[in-house]
């Protein structure tokens, strides 16, 4: 099981709360956020990319099935390993 920090990049809707739903649900799965940026593309989506502090892989795993699950998700585009 890796532990390292983690980049998500997740394609959201864009609407009031979203971010905060996603940081809870990393929050549920013991992921820690290091830092967030948000960029706006167009006016109904936009990318939220996420540095995690290092987590396990399946806890980083498990967080994404359920943040891909939220109503104002429209994918995780991106987990990427970020090691040493």
């Amino acid at each position: 099981n890796w532990v390292c920090k983690y980049y998500l990049r997740v394609q959201v809707k864009d609407k009031p709360g979203v971010l905060a739903s996603i940081a809870q649900v990393l929050a549920k799965h013991d992921v820690s956020v290091e830092s967030v940026l948000q960029r706006q593309v167009n006016d109904e989506s936009v990318p939220v990319i996420f540095i995690t502090h290092e987590a396990q892989e399946k806890s980083v795993q498990e967080a994404v099935d359920e943040i891909n699950r939220l109503e104002d998700i429209i994918k995780v585009a991106s987990i990427i390993r970020v090691e040493r």
